[in-house]
């Protein structure tokens, strides 16, 4: 197996109209002909860092990258060409934009205000004990971690039939690289 990574907005020159995840396709042949079989791609989530490590969003790919049609194409096309796409995801913590996250931060623990499955707080880890109120990944306040022992967590993220990984495997994704998985 020859696995190519590829940062999708610094692969390919921008070209009017075309957003990255289409742009790829045109260098598929030539991938395959180097006999890579594999292209993993970094993030396609939102985030508010270059390299999208920080998501905002599970729920859809950045726009600057392209949307669900331009991954399925990308798939489609990568699998005409004998070449399965991996995505990565980085789910040990999201941005402190997540929606999972502030909503966490106005509620409390059970919150009876809240309907079951829109309680996010047991996401995450808060304590007064921590130095910003809550556990964050390498002391960064702009990135709480996730409780990935947590249920709901897991069902969303991996398990459940309408999970982050089932929903872009029904995309075309072949499989998952993931980032912190000493953790899952």
């Amino acid at each position: 197996t020859l696995v190519y990574e590829v940062i999708p907005d610094h692969f390919t020159p921008a070209t009017p109209g075309v957003k990255p995840l289409r742009a790829i396709i045109e260098k598929l042949p030539y991938l395959a002909s180097l006999g890579v079989d594999g292209l993993a791609l970094t993030p396609l989530f939102p985030g508010h860092d270059p390299l999208r490590l920080h998501t905002t969003s599970f729920t859809k790919i950045d726009p600057v990258l392209g949307d669900d049609d331009d991954l399925a194409a990308l798939c489609a096309a990568a699998q005409g060409c004998g070449i399965h796409v991996v995505a990565m995801g980085v789910f040990d913590h999201v941005s402190d934009q997540h929606p999972w996250f502030t909503d966490a931060l106005e509620q409390t623990h059970d919150d009876r205000r809240v309907p079951p499955e829109q309680r996010t707080r047991a996401f995450f880890s808060f304590s007064d004990d921590l130095r910003h109120g809550y556990a964050c990944r390498d002391g960064s306040a702009h990135e709480p971690e996730l409780d990935l022992a947590h249920p709901e967590v897991r069902r969303r993220l991996f398990t459940g039939e309408d999970s982050v990984l089932h929903r872009f495997i029904e995309r075309g994704v072949s499989g998952w690289r993931i980032l912190g998985a000493e953790q899952v």
